[in-house]
C-alpha cells in the first residue's frame, strides 16, 4: 500500500487579508504549520520539518456570473529531524502560480476550475483543481 501523509499529528494556524476594489478582490494568505515528532519503530524519533506558506493572489469579477483569478503561492518545508539531526534533501519549496476561474450556476451553486502552473523542483509541474461549492 502507499502511504498517506506522515503518519504524524500536528497543528496549523493561518491568517487571511481581504481588499475589495471593485471589480476585483486581493487578498493574501499566511500559514504555519507543526508537525508533532514521535517515535517510530527502527528510526528513533522522528521530527517532520514544519511548514511555512503564504498566497497572494487577485480575482475579478467579468460579469455578475463569471469571475477569473490569479494567484501566487509558496510553501517551505524545513528539514526533517532524526534524532535531533536534520536530514539532508528533506526540506522543499513547493511554488505554484494558479490561474482558475468560477462559474455560478445559480444561487446556491457554483463550479471552479484552476489550473497550477509549478515553478520550483519540488513543485508538481500541473494540477487540475474543479470545485463544486453548494449550499443548502
Amino acid at each position: 500500500e502507499f502511504p498517506t501523509g506522515t503518519g504524524h499529528w500536528g497543528y496549523s494556524g493561518g491568517l487571511t487579508f481581504v481588499k475589495t476594489t471593485d471589480p476585483a478582490v486581493l487578498f493574501l494568505n499566511l500559514d504555519y504549520f507543526h508537525s508533532i515528532p514521535k517515535h517510530e519503530e527502527g528510526f528513533g524519533k522522528m521530527a517532520p520539518g514544519d511548514s511555512y506558506e503564504y498566497g497572494v493572489g487577485m480575482a475579478f469579477a467579468l460579469n455578475e456570473k463569471l469571475s477569473l483569478s490569479l494567484s501566487f503561492d509558496q510553501r517551505i518545508t524545513k528539514k526533517t529531524k532524526q534524532d535531533g539531526v536534520r536530514l539532508i534533501e528533506t526540506d522543499s519549496n513547493v511554488v505554484m502560480f494558479n490561474i482558475g476561474g468560477t462559474y455560478a450556476v445559480s444561487d446556491n451553486t457554483s463550479v471552479g476550475l484552476s489550473v497550477g502552473i509549478g515553478l520550483t523542483g519540488d513543485a508538481p509541474d500541473v494540477t487540475i483543481l474543479m470545485r463544486v461549492p453548494f449550499t443548502m
